[in-house]
């Protein structure tokens, strides 16, 4: 009987490595998919911040665009001003000759009535 209980008492030491090795085993797996999980996410995250990236130049775009579109359009009303102004400087040359044309013309009806006046109405 003494070899039995012995034989008994190895399978028990067996046993029990074997029970640690299965733990061990255990948390290996159990960590593995763990990881597997978090390289799941990473790939996941990864490609939400690829799509943001690709958002964020398609607004930065968008932005540059109708900021060029506004500059452009700006530009091009001052320059229509600055012509308007330059062809209402002209005209206003214009009328300011005019007017001393005009101012000139009376006087020298004025001159022919004072003359006209003095020679009819002695």
């Amino acid at each position: 009987m003494a070899a039995q209980s012995k034989v008994e008492q190895m399978k028990a030491q067996a046993q029990q490595p074997g029970l640690g090795i299965q733990e061990c085993n255990s948390n290996i797996a159990k960590w593995e998919a763990e990881i597997q999980s978090f390289r799941a996410e990473i790939a996941d995250r990864e490609q939400k911040i690829l799509e943001e990236k690709n958002k964020r130049s398609k607004i930065e775009e968008a932005v540059a665009a109708t900021t060029q579109e506004s500059i452009r359009d700006a530009a091009k009303e001052g320059i229509s001003h600055f012509s308007a102004a330059d062809v209402i400087k002209e005209e206003i040359k214009s009328l300011e000759d005019a007017i001393k044309i005009q101012s000139v013309e009376v006087g020298l009806i004025k001159d022919h009535y004072a003359d006209f006046k003095s020679k009819c109405l002695p």
